[in-house]
């Protein structure tokens, strides 16, 4: 675009602008809000003094909710958005996980894995995830892996001297591999990417797009014939999310009908460093265990770190999962 035409540009989107503002009966400070910016700026631009010059970030927040028939604004000037657009790459990326899948071999009997998490780091954050892993055998040590985990996410951190209240719904597709380098030791690799919006209470913008990649390893190994070490580490680019976890259990005693049932007791250290806040937690666990289907439900009680903070940052923490092979 030349020098010359710039001005009859900006010209042209401001006027735009005005219209449909006026046509949705906005004013200048009620639009401004909505996008996270000024009304003073929203003024510049309807007269032609700024130029939008692309379609991300601000420019994207300040002109589609307005040209769009699928967003709106609500009471409180909050863009809120009506279109599927994540719930269609939501199915994408779950339609290529079952094709990825699908190039093993299609007689083959697939592993299912259905779990359930739940944590809270008691008035700091709390986290529940559903998922569910699907494994096909590639040969005697590799296995195609592909998972679905949806989560949601609340925590509370101090910002300018204030609590600020957050929750963060996500969906989270991955693919990868599993190798066994013996029948007690494995490594699994997975790599794929997350559908995640941070909402922020009482903040300017209200939402945060962390949409992006996704990196997770697990390591699960036999020490001994009772005991087990569990390791795992991910890594979101979307939100910059580290997240590692190391877990030692030991089985203390079998009960039951052929004594099937294990119960075991452990400890566990997690590590969260991420861009809204940073968490260590500590603990023992209680794992009860059915050997035949390989279901599991363990307890977790600790204490915990998180920072920023009003107050204290350290509190109690309590877990609980629950997985299933079939």
């Amino acid at each position: 675009m030349s020098e010359r035409a710039v001005p009859h540009v900006r010209k042209f989107l401001g006027q735009r602008l005005r219209a449909l503002r006026r046509q949705r009966g906005l004013n200048q400070e009620r639009l401004g809000d909505g996008a996270a910016l000024s009304g003073k700026f929203i003024g510049e631009v309807e007269r032609g003094v700024v130029f939008i010059k692309r379609r991300s970030d601000w420019g994207y927040t300040l002109i589609t909710p307005v040209e769009k028939p699928g967003r709106r604004v609500d009471q409180k000037g909050i863009w809120n958005e009506t279109t599927p657009s994540c719930a269609l790459r939501l199915c994408w990326g779950v339609a290529v996980l079952c094709a990825s899948l699908g190039l093993a071999d299609p007689a083959t009997a697939f592993e299912l894995e259905p779990f359930a998490d739940f944590n809270s780091l008691i008035g700091k954050s709390t986290y529940s995830a559903l998922g569910l892993t699907v494994g096909q055998g590639l040969s005697e040590k590799w296995t195609l892996q592909g998972r679905l985990t949806f989560s949601f996410l609340t925590f509370q951190v101090e910002r300018d001297h204030r609590t600020v209240s957050a929750e963060a719904p996500a969906a989270r597709p991955l693919l990868g591999v599993k190798y066994e380098f013996t029948p007690d030791m494995s490594l699994t690799v997975l790599g794929g990417g997350q559908i995640k919006e941070t909402r922020f209470f009482g903040e300017k913008p209200p939402r945060r797009n962390d949409h992006g990649a996704v990196a997770e390893l697990e390591f699960d190994a036999m020490v001994t014939s009772t005991t087990a070490l569990s390791a795992a580490y991910n890594y979101s680019w979307g939100d910059e999310t580290h997240w590692s976890r190391l877990a030692l259990t030991r089985e203390l005693l079998t009960f039951g009908q052929e004594k099937h049932t294990a119960l075991a007791l452990g400890m566990e250290a997690i590590g969260t460093v991420g861009r809204d806040f940073t968490e260590e937690r500590a603990g023992v666990l209680l794992e009860l265990k059915h050997k035949p289907t390989e279901t599991e439900l363990r307890f977790g009680i600790g204490v915990g770190h998180f920072s920023p903070t009003s107050g204290h940052g350290v509190a109690p923490y309590l877990s609980v999962n629950f997985s299933r092979q079939f």
